[in-house]
C-alpha cells in the first residue's frame, strides 16, 4: 500500500470530509472517508481514534478495536496524550470515556513501559505534530 505524506490533498479531503461526518453522527460516512484516506496514508493517530469512534457508532466493535490499535502502534505516546486532553479534542470524549478507550490507554501505558518509559510525562507537545 503506498504511503504518502500527511499534507496530501486528497488526505486532506479525506479527512475533513470524515471529520464533518463524525460531528454530524453519521457514522457510516465517517468510516467509509477514514478508510478512503488510510488508503492514501497511516501516519495520524488523530485519524485512527476519531476513526475507531466512528466505528463505536456504528456498532462495529471489531473494526473500533482495530483503528484503536493502529493509533497506539502509529504512537502510542500521541495516542496517550490525545485520551487524555479531553478539552483539545471533544470529538474523542465518547471514545475516552468508553472501554475501549480506557483498554486503550491502557495499552499505551504498556507499550511507554516495554520502552523503558515507566512514567511518561503530561506534556502536550507531540501532539501539535499530528
Amino acid at each position: 500500500m503506498a504511503q504518502t505524506d500527511s499534507r496530501d490533498p486528497a488526505y486532506l479531503n479525506a479527512v475533513a470530509i470524515a471529520f464533518g461526518e463524525l460531528q454530524k453522527g453519521q457514522c457510516t460516512p465517517c468510516l467509509e472517508a477514514y478508510e478512503k484516506a488510510f488508503d492514501i496514508s497511516q501516519h495520524s493517530p488523530l485519524s485512527y481514534l476519531r476513526a475507531a469512534h466512528c466505528a463505536q457508532m456504528c456498532q462495529d466493535k471489531v473494526k473500533a478495536q482495530a483503528f484503536a490499535d493502529k493509533a497506539v502502534e502509529i504512537n502510542w505516546d500521541a495516542t496517550r496524550q490525545l485520551l487524555q486532553n479531553e478539552r483539545a479534542y471533544p470529538e474523542l470524549l465518547a471514545l475516552q470515556k468508553s472501554e475501549l478507550g480506557k483498554k486503550t490507554l491502557k495499552k499505551t501505558k504498556a507499550a511507554a513501559k516495554a520502552s523503558g518509559i515507566t512514567n511518561p510525562p503530561a506534556s502536550n507537545s507531540i501532539i501539535q505534530k499530528i
